[in-house]
């Protein structure tokens, strides 16, 4: 949730609690409604996977639609209802494809967790977004244009991640024909990279494709073969 640490300093914490619980109730019907697994709640963080407790072949693409309407569903959010004025929630989103071991440990208060290099780089996808946006790595990308033709991405160019070095990174901006929506301040990606050799997702150097040249004067790039 970004500027949780404001919001939990204006409010008392049985408010925050409320808050939250007003908002994970909602976010629990948006897993159900994409067959996505709830693994736990982490104070102000919720995290969720695909592919884990059954075979899901477009495991990328449905973490993809559950982040997009987890977003409208916390901009609808507000944060205390009696004080209007505090607005509504807004968050960061951020997630990345890969292997993962799923346990129990320990015998006290046992709780499912997830454990792999996959948790830390998602997390770090997370921390690394911005406000009501949806980062996530190259693999997924491609993984996620692979299950969904229809998606649109932007590459947000090479990103320094913490304890991951420099990372190519894009925006998920939705699905179907382009709404224009603008993205400020993106970077050019690498020369030579793998996004390049592709003609799946485009990046802010690439041409738009002629049909959305009203989405490149917003910097919002789709597949030309949609």
């Amino acid at each position: 949730i970004v500027g949780f640490t404001d919001i939990s300093r204006a409010l008392q914490p049985i408010e925050v609690m409320d808050m939250l619980d007003r908002l994970y109730f909602k976010f629990d019907a948006l897993a159900r409604k994409h067959d996505v697994f709830k693994v736990e709640t982490i104070g102000d963080a919720y995290m969720a996977v695909a592919n884990l407790v059954k075979d899901q072949p477009k495991h990328t693409e449905l973490i993809a639609r559950f982040a997009l309407d987890a977003i409208q569903t916390a901009n609808e959010t507000i944060i205390h209802e009696g004080q209007p004025d505090l607005g509504f929630v807004n968050i960061r989103v951020g997630f990345h494809s890969g292997p993962v071991v799923s346990s129990v440990v320990g015998n006290l208060n046992p709780r499912f967790c997830l454990f792999g290099d996959t948790v830390n780089t998602s997390s770090r996808m997370e921390s690394h977004s911005e406000k009501n946006q949806i980062h996530l790595t190259e693999f997924a990308a491609e993984i996620l244009k692979e299950q969904a033709p229809d998606v649109r991405l932007t590459c947000r160019g090479v990103t320094s991640i913490k304890g991951k070095g420099h990372m190519i990174t894009y925006w998920l901006e939705g699905f179907g024909p382009c709404t224009a929506r603008k993205v400020s301040q993106l970077s050019s990606c690498t020369p030579g990279s793998n996004h390049e050799e592709s003609n799946n997702i485009k990046h802010p150097d690439s041409p738009a494709p002629p049909n959305l040249a009203e989405c490149d004067e917003e910097n919002v790039y789709a597949d030309a073969e949609v």
